[in-house]
């Protein structure tokens, strides 16, 4: 289901064009253009583990930046199979405690909810660390073109 409705959203995207979506979407197309434009199976398998706009928001940029639909179902399938399995998992665990509410089985849904999310926790603050050293870098880079246009022009 969750792959279906990534493929028609990505279809709609592809057919509006960019011009409609940067309307939707505004400045976060030009973003998520430059990434999946380098690195487009990447770009969608980490879009699809770490969530950080709404599916259909990606999906619609991505079928928009004509990103090939052999790497967007893809990374969409292996991303987004993390999540679904810790979901499961955590809806199994939870019905087995309602039905057989024993202290094992407490401490179980407990320890589970506490694992998954630090393990969310521990991505996002990597991904942030790994995202601000990114913008250091960037912003260092135009620092020394400005310094050098100036010097050349002086």
């Amino acid at each position: 289901g969750s792959w279906v409705s990534a493929l028609v959203t990505y279809g709609l995207g592809r057919m509006v064009g960019k011009e409609t979506v940067y309307r939707v979407t505004g400045a976060a197309l030009n973003r998520v253009q430059r990434q999946i434009s380098r690195h487009g199976f990447l770009s969608m398998l980490f879009a699809r583990i770490v969530p950080l706009a709404p599916f259909a928001v990606v999906n619609m940029i991505a079928g928009a930046c004509q990103i090939r639909l052999r790497d967007f179902s893809l990374a969409t399938a292996l991303g987004m199979t993390p999540g679904i399995f810790i979901i499961v998992l955590l809806h199994y665990q939870f019905r087995r405690t309602l039905r057989d509410p024993t202290i094992g089985t407490v401490v179980l849904l407990l320890a589970l909810a506490i694992f998954f999310a630090v393990l969310g926790a521990a991505f996002y603050r990597w991904y942030a660390q790994r995202r601000s050293a990114h913008r250091s870098t960037l912003n260092m880079k135009a620092t020394k073109r400005r310094s050098d246009a100036q010097r050349s022009f002086v």
